[in-house]
């Protein structure tokens, strides 16, 4: 026996595809179903906006009082820069103390076991270019 059911859009009668698992069919073909979940989507952020919408807030950076709008949690911009400025050092921080040194020094400390020789040369000016050539290959600096 066939179902009937009414589109949740339209109003149509329709007949539902049959499914094995999952909700029923609610809308009888793929427009209305587009602009039935563009609707709901539409009305969860207005009613969202309305609610986050002219709350009185502190700023977490500052601390100062003001009235935010659309779930904002900082007074300006700067707040929100000086904010985030902080969360990346205290994230860099935590990175170190996980992983130990950052990838730069990685190569700093491997930088004579590559294709520079065991020891130094007598002649510095030579050193010095088998030095940057070596930093050269590795991408530590740009230009040195």
């Amino acid at each position: 026996m066939m179902i009937e059911r009414k589109c949740k859009w339209c109003g149509k009668q329709f007949t539902p595809a049959p499914t094995k698992q999952g909700n029923p069919q609610k809308y009888c073909s793929q427009t209305c179903r587009v602009k039935g979940y563009t609707k709901a989507k539409i009305e969860a952020n207005r009613k969202y906006r309305k609610k986050h919408q002219g709350k009185q807030r502190k700023c977490r950076w500052c601390g100062n009082n003001f009235v935010s709008i659309n779930g904002r949690c900082y007074c300006s911009i700067q707040c929100k820069k000086e904010a985030r400025r902080e969360q990346n050092l205290l994230h860099q921080l935590r990175y170190r103390v996980v992983h130990g040194k950052d990838e730069k020094q990685k190569y700093f400390d491997n930088l004579g076991t590559s294709n520079l020789r065991e020891h130094c040369h007598s002649n510095f000016e030579d050193e010095l270019k088998l030095v940057k050539k070596e930093i050269r290959r590795l991408h530590i600096w740009k230009k040195v």
